[in-house]
């Protein structure tokens, strides 16, 4: 059967009876109704051991889509005052500082010191390359901005202004979580073990668990609530009305970065959402299997949350499941309307 007659759900069921990881939720949120198209929970929260079965409530770690949450925190600073939107912290947002990709820090006694401490390996703006590191440095900006944390400065700017109280970060010391079905497990660490509730990025682990570019964990209702919270931020105030029409705009070149959003890539393929989704969509992708797209041409966001890492990271045929299931969902919310 071709994917075009597949249901997103049957994807989902298929690729967890591969393998291709234990858990998946997948949400679909109709913008302009303010409601869940449709919303599905898949699989077991684990493999190995063999968990509960996976709930829509279940929470996942959000890896680096974590970076939409700090950027739009950013935003909200940035239209009071409290940061400035220098040329510096766009190519920090947007992925062209120069800077290198990622780095083992946590083999240093102080991560954020040793991030600061990196060189640029281009000019600014001269290069797109996807940056850790330089998420790093906007951490240190932001940190001598407000005189606060970022765990502090994503609560309050985020998290509690859009009442989403299932999502947070988890402090590293807490420990593994049990394995209940209330969080989704993720790898088998070669040096902490089975991680259940605790940050698989092993540079925000050693930051006691929150970083700006990964570190959040939550449901995949509070992502919808998020993207829902971004699309109606002009009209409520939550964000002014010439930020947020930056987020839309046609990426700097080189890049596919605006804002800290990622953008469908301009040649069909490329992109993990697909070949259908509209060509202004933006969204982020999150290492252990998570992802959130909003496309403003159909005016629906698609949060797709698995444990693609579990039990090991070197598992990649997310990659394949991707655009994939971003096409079945185009299909199916086009036959819908």
């Amino acid at each position: 059967m071709s994917d075009s007659a597949l249901r997103p759900v049957e994807l989902l069921e298929e690729a967890v009876a591969q393998g291709v990881c234990s858990a998946a939720v997948l949400h679909i949120q109709d913008l302009e109704g303010v409601r869940p198209l449709a919303a599905w929970p898949v699989g077991r929260v684990s493999s190995e051991p063999e968990g509960p079965p996976v709930r829509l409530q279940t929470l996942f770690d959000l890896a680096s889509v974590t970076k939409l949450f700090s950027a739009v925190a950013t935003l909200r600073l940035v239209d009071r005052g409290v940061v400035v939107l220098t040329d510096e912290l766009i190519h920090l947002l947007e992925h062209r500082s120069g800077l290198p990709a990622w780095a083992p820090l946590y083999e240093q006694d102080d991560v954020l010191a040793a991030a600061l401490a990196i060189e640029p390996e281009h000019l600014p703006g001269e290069k797109h390359a996807y940056s850790d590191i330089g998420f790093l440095h906007l951490l240190d900006r932001l940190q001598h901005a407000t005189g606060k944390g970022i765990a502090e400065i994503v609560d309050e700017e985020v998290l509690s202004p859009l009442g989403l109280v299932n999502t947070s970060y988890r402090s590293a010391g807490l420990g593994p979580a049990p394995i209940d079905g209330r969080i989704a497990v993720t790898e088998n660490c070669p040096r902490r073990g089975i991680l259940v509730g605790e940050v698989s990025d092993g540079n925000t682990y050693a930051m006691g668990g929150a970083s700006t570019h990964a570190g959040l964990f939550g449901p995949a209702s509070d992502l919808a609530l998020f993207a829902q919270a971004v699309w109606d931020a002009p009209e409520d105030g939550y964000l002014s009305r010439n930020l947020w029409s930056r987020i839309w705009a046609t990426p700097a070149e080189p890049g596919t970065h605006v804002m800290g959003w990622d953008s469908v890539a301009e040649t069909p393929g490329r992109s993990s959402a697909g070949t259908k989704l509209s060509r202004r969509s933006r969204g982020h992708l999150g290492f252990t299997g998570t992802s959130l797209w909003i496309d403003p041409e159909r005016a629906i966001a698609v949060v797709l949350l698995t444990n693609r890492v579990h039990p090991s990271r070197d598992d990649n045929r997310i990659r394949d499941l991707r655009p994939r299931l971003h096409d079945a969902v185009a299909d199916m919310v086009d036959k819908l309307r």
